[in-house]
């Protein structure tokens, strides 16, 4: 399918590429090596693939998918809203990964980038990594980044 890439390996579990969501047929075969080891039966399933909730710019945080920004002098703060089983997460400076933080057990995840132009406009988006299923077996995704919030370092 042009919506998922599978890696061939040599050994018993497959590591799926998705790039959208949906529900997927999937089928999967052990290939012999023609002489003394045979080929499989196909093993056929569906798969289903979603992505992790888009983060919303929010100054109270109570959305469980917030984010906010903040600014201290030069200091750029953003605090995005732990989601559920998500695999880390990345902060973007105009358009550029500037941060990424996996592996986190805290509530929120701050991030902290430093401005150097005085007068600037700095976008600042922000994204939920996937790449994992969740425990109901749901391939999950990275979210969508946020929309742009734009923060002008007043110097």
């Amino acid at each position: 399918s042009k919506d998922a890439t599978w890696t061939t390996v040599n050994t018993t579990s497959y590591t799926p590429v998705f790039k959208s969501a949906g529900v997927f047929a999937v089928s999967i075969r052990a290939v012999g090596n023609g002489s003394d080891i045979v080929s499989s039966e196909s093993y056929d399933f569906t798969q289903r693939v979603s992505a992790l909730t888009t983060p919303v710019y929010q100054d109270s945080m109570s959305y469980a998918n917030a984010f906010k920004v903040e600014t201290d002098g030069n200091r750029l703060i953003v605090t995005v809203r732990k989601q559920s089983g998500a695999a880390g997460y990345k902060m973007y400076v105009g358009g550029i990964e500037r941060q990424n933080v996996t592996g986190e057990t805290e509530t929120t995840i701050t991030f902290e980038y430093t401005m150097t132009t005085v007068g600037a406009v700095y976008a600042v988006q922000v994204q939920v990594l996937g790449g994992f299923f969740n425990e109901s077996g749901v391939y999950m995704l990275d979210s969508n980044l946020s929309t742009e919030k734009n923060v002008t370092y007043q110097g």
